[in-house]
């Protein structure tokens, strides 16, 4: 679940693909330089890649909570 149009901005290393919160920041793995990105979106496209089903809500527990929330499966 995802709150609707939510940005939570970031940062995604161009050379291992680690995410980084802080703008500015260095790669902790690899030294190299951040890309801004969208981590929200970055989460969605990774559940669509995993086959996983992804709901955009309007909801204030969801706000409250981060903006985004998951219900796993084992």
């Amino acid at each position: 679940m995802v709150q609707k149009e939510i940005l939570i901005p970031g940062l995604k290393c161009e050379l291992c693909a680690t995410y980084m919160f802080n703008q500015g920041e260095n790669c902790p793995k690899c030294s190299s330089q951040g890309n801004k990105v969208d981590f929200a979106n970055e989460a969605v496209e990774a559940a669509i890649r995993n086959s996983s089903h992804v709901e955009f809500i309007d909801d204030e527990f969801l706000k409250g909570i981060g903006n985004i929330a998951a219900i796993l499966r084992w």
